[in-house]
């Protein structure tokens, strides 16, 4: 990604994966071939699944998120009630922050949902 210029908004892993999120005036400058190839190349145990699709982050940040028991629960209640999938949800748990990901055309009706259920 450095050698293409490719600036990293944000990304996160876990034990069996790892997430990269682009910004969309990246995307041009992004070949998925050879990125794939490239990664297969300096890590042959590992096959990437590259998804070129767009979303929308949305972030639930402050101290109240911090160790926090029933946030998923809380976030994919709303979310379902309001007929938007999750695409990605990632929480730390002693992070003051969570991030939700979900379609860009549902981001709207999810912040309104998530609004309700947090009470901002």
């Amino acid at each position: 990604l450095s050698r293409d210029r490719i600036n990293i908004k944000h990304f996160y892993g876990f034990s069996d994966e790892l997430h990269f999120l682009i910004s969309a005036e990246n995307e041009s400058r992004l070949n998925i071939d050879k990125l794939r190839e490239d990664i297969e190349r300096q890590n042959p145990r590992y096959k990437p699944t590259i998804k070129g699709r767009m979303v929308a982050a949305i972030g639930l940040i402050g101290e109240g998120m911090k160790n926090r028991v029933g946030t998923w629960a809380d976030i994919t209640g709303p979310m379902d009630k309001c007929n938007v999938n999750i695409e990605g949800l990632v929480q730390g748990g002693d992070e003051p922050a969570c991030l939700v990901y979900v379609n860009p055309k549902d981001s709207n009706n999810a912040v309104k949902a998530l609004y309700e259920q947090f009470k901002f």
